[in-house]
């Protein structure tokens, strides 16, 4: 029975490959719920599977210790409409476009930046890694512990 009002889903969980029948499941309901055809489901399912398959393989690079988003937004307009939004945190990052510092040492996890000249940027809390900050070095973004200013992590 197709919706009448809008209706939101927000799915939050690891990226395992695990995860997809539970998503593919979502997705056919959401896209019941609005009317779409057996067909244009199908199709659908098929863009949300590879969508975060590439979440999980690309972006998470496989780490089931990083997590993956997927929103689904259902508007039964006089043309329903189906938005889906599948991110993760790497790819939310490269896409801020920071201005990159320039850092004369060797860059990998466990150096140390400096405490002035960097700029540092807050973690969404929605990644759930909030505990650090990012910045852009050497074109790369880099995950740093905002105590110690170490490189925790190189994202990209």
């Amino acid at each position: 029975m197709p919706l009448n009002s809008r209706h939101d889903v927000h799915l939050e969980f690891t990226s395992a490959f695990e995860m997809l029948d539970f998503v593919q499941i979502v997705s056919e309901h959401m896209g019941r719920s609005i009317g779409l055809d057996e067909d244009s489901r199908h199709w659908v399912g098929v863009a949300v599977r590879e969508s975060v398959i590439n979440a999980i393989k690309h972006g998470n690079r496989n780490d089931s210790s990083k997590r993956v988003f997927v929103d689904f937004e259902a508007a039964p307009e006089t043309v329903p409409e189906l938005t889906i939004r599948v991110r993760e945190f790497r790819t939310y990052v490269t896409g801020q476009r920071h201005h990159s510092y320039r850092y004369e040492n060797d860059l990998r996890v466990g150096a140390d930046l400096p405490s002035s000249g960097v700029t540092y940027y807050e973690v969404p809390r929605e990644y759930g890694v909030t505990r650090y900050r990012y910045t852009v070095v050497n074109d790369r973004t880099v995950l740093v512990d905002p105590g110690t200013h170490r490189i925790v992590e190189i994202i990209d």
